[in-house]
């Protein structure tokens, strides 16, 4: 046999079922990521659904309630106070805490504080030297009129600021008009004050009972006209005999809607 010397033989390997494992590797999905201990995950912030009222405030395309003022938030943390007295004291308003002022039920207050000076912006303080006991709603409410209506327009029509301020003790707990049968009134639950006296800083008084001047008729007039956007109730000399020496201001519910007022 004739022999063609020494040679190496290299099988032939068909590549054919390589190039199926290479196909099907790439056809697989890449491997997940190691899903997180549910002990350590970071759950993150959930997120509360939105109210009904929110939907349909969006609906109609109209602003979100505003975010809880964050000064606000801190100082009613700080010192426990209501979020209403917290407003009073941010607004440079002095007021302090109450006690309830009667045992009679029908005559507790919501909120009872003392009233003791209004911050009327570049007026000045006003001082009220009844310090009257009222429900921190109602001492807002009369804070803001003093501030943006009594205090300015006394200095633009009488040409000097308020000083202070004459009205009572505020809360009383007694029948309307001091009928003894009658309805309890807006005194009993500190939401009325009266106004009988207002001190300007030049030493002047302007006396509700006995106004004379024009300029001062017409300051009485003013300040009692712009009350009706601030009070529910607005009365004072000429409305009835109860009321013929002071302006009294209220927020009592007339009716079945707070929107009734009554203006005289």
């Amino acid at each position: 046999m004739r022999s063609f010397g020494r040679s190496t033989w290299w099988p032939l390997v068909c590549p054919f079922p390589l190039i199926a494992l290479a196909t099907a590797v790439a056809a697989q999905p890449p491997p997940q990521p190691p899903r997180p201990d549910r002990a350590t995950q970071d759950k993150g912030t959930k997120l509360s659904k939105p109210t009904a009222r929110a939907r349909k405030k969006a609906q109609l395309g109209l602003p979100p309630p505003p975010a809880p003022d964050a000064q606000a938030v801190v100082l009613q943390a700080a010192t426990g106070a209501s979020p209403c007295r917290t407003a009073l004291s941010r607004d440079g308003h002095v007021a302090t805490v109450a006690p309830q002022p009667s045992r009679d039920q029908r005559c507790a207050i919501e909120d009872p504080v003392r009233l003791e000076t209004v911050s009327a912006g570049e007026e000045g303080g006003v001082t009220l030297p009844d310090r009257p006991i009222l429900s921190c709603k109602f001492a807002s409410s009369f804070a803001s009129y003093v501030a943006a209506i009594v205090a300015p327009l006394g200095r633009g029509t009488l040409g000097a600021g308020v000083a202070s301020i004459s009205t009572g003790p505020g809360h009383e707990c007694r029948g309307r008009n001091r009928a003894k049968d009658a309805k309890i009134s807006a005194h009993g639950r500190g939401l009325a004050v009266d106004v009988a006296v207002l001190r300007l800083r030049d030493g002047r008084q302007v006396v509700i009972k006995d106004m004379s001047g024009d300029s001062v008729k017409r300051y009485v007039a003013g300040i009692r006209q712009a009350a009706c956007g601030w009070f529910t109730t607005v009365l004072g000399p000429g409305s009835d005999a109860y009321h013929a020496d002071h302006l009294h201001f209220d927020l009592e519910t007339h009716g079945s809607s707070d929107r009734y007022r009554i203006c005289q």
